[in-house]
């Protein structure tokens, strides 16, 4: 039998040929819970078609969004995804105010994840398959100090040609993380500019563990919330 959830949406980054979208749901009681919304694809990306509302615009970040689901689906490290109902629009129920946003924040920082794992180009933005265990979630909201976005040229993996990329230089919990963003608006805007770095303060963050490859999951910066 399905169901449906509320969620404030905090991410709606690439992945594939598709999306990933993930958000939090509020409970009566105060508490609250990450959701991400999945498809039945084997990468579980949604299309522009899965996301979109009945008007035909698309879902964004900090929209509340009433999603009808078929079951929890959840994957390996990642226990909050949930198989969404192709057979109903999403439905924009309002926005979050910049409150309410900052009352989800995380207030006590705490390492992110694992770390001690880098890429060629990243700081701590990779986990082994190995260490992917007992995670109470793949999605974390955290606002760092100051957040520096790094834009240049990366090689490619394995000989493959070097490409422009953007990625997120911060501290938390007294460890440096290097991130690349996904945020698409985010990407947009950088990619469009020269390369260099540009300070961001006090601007929230939602990391992201993304699917596996070559036996690690990654580390991303799903969206980048200004404040």
């Amino acid at each position: 039998m399905g169901y449906e959830k509320t969620i404030i949406c905090l991410a709606n980054s690439r992945k594939n040929s598709g999306r990933c979208v993930a958000g939090i749901e509020l409970f009566p009681d105060g508490t609250a819970a990450w959701v991400r919304p999945v498809s039945s694809r084997p990468g579980g990306e949604l299309s522009d078609h899965d996301r979109r509302y009945k008007n035909g615009s698309d879902s964004r970040v900090l929209d509340k969004i009433r999603i009808q689901f078929r079951e929890p689906r959840p994957h390996a490290f990642q226990p909050e995804n949930h198989l969404i109902d192709e057979n109903y629009h999403w439905e924009r129920v309002g926005a979050a105010s910049a409150d309410e946003i900052a009352k989800l924040v995380e207030n006590v920082p705490s390492p992110l994840w694992v770390d001690g794992h880098s890429t060629y180009h990243g700081c701590n933005d990779k986990i082994p398959l190995n260490l992917c265990t007992g995670f109470a979630s793949s999605l974390r909201l955290i606002r760092p100090k100051k957040t520096t976005i790094w834009v240049g040229t990366e090689s490619g993996y394995q000989g493959a040609p070097g490409k422009r990329r953007v990625r997120a230089l911060f501290e938390w919990s007294g460890m440096t993380y290097k991130l690349q963003v996904t945020d698409p608006q985010a990407e947009a805007k950088y990619l469009a500019g020269a390369d260099g770095s540009y300070d961001l303060a006090n601007a929230i963050l939602c990391v992201s563990l993304g699917v596996l490859f070559e036996g690690h999951s990654f580390k991303l910066v799903a969206a980048i919330i200004a404040t």
